[in-house]
């Protein structure tokens, strides 16, 4: 029986090495948008790159819908202040959600 010990530690070695028997904690990955105008940004393998994107697209575009997919709330504020501005649309400010300081120059931006 002693004999089989060594084969059933390394099995377990392998299988923690290769994840198969992981924690499970990773960190969420965001989806990938399903809008036809952000499908340029899907093909960047890195979260925060793809989200640049997004709010690049968002700002072009002149759509502040398109900040709605970016996870990351500071740049979906940031994604938000802009378009808001470019627009001149205060009624875009009131979609930044936990950030006074951008909330109030966003307001004050979107009325010049």
């Amino acid at each position: 029986m002693d004999s089989k010990r060594p084969a059933v530690l390394l099995l377990l070695l392998i299988l923690v090495s290769s994840g198969c028997m992981s924690s499970g904690r990773r960190e969420p990955e965001a989806a990938l948008s399903e809008r036809p105008e952000l499908a340029e940004c899907n093909g960047r393998a890195d979260q925060a790159d793809r989200e640049d994107c997004y709010s690049d697209v968002a700002f072009s575009a002149s759509n502040a819908g398109l900040c709605d997919e970016i996870t990351s709330e500071n740049l979906r504020n940031l994604c938000l202040q802009k378009v808001a501005v470019k627009v001149g649309d205060v009624n875009i400010c009131g979609k930044i959600r936990n950030d006074d300081w951008r909330y109030n120059n966003c307001l004050g931006g979107a009325t010049l």
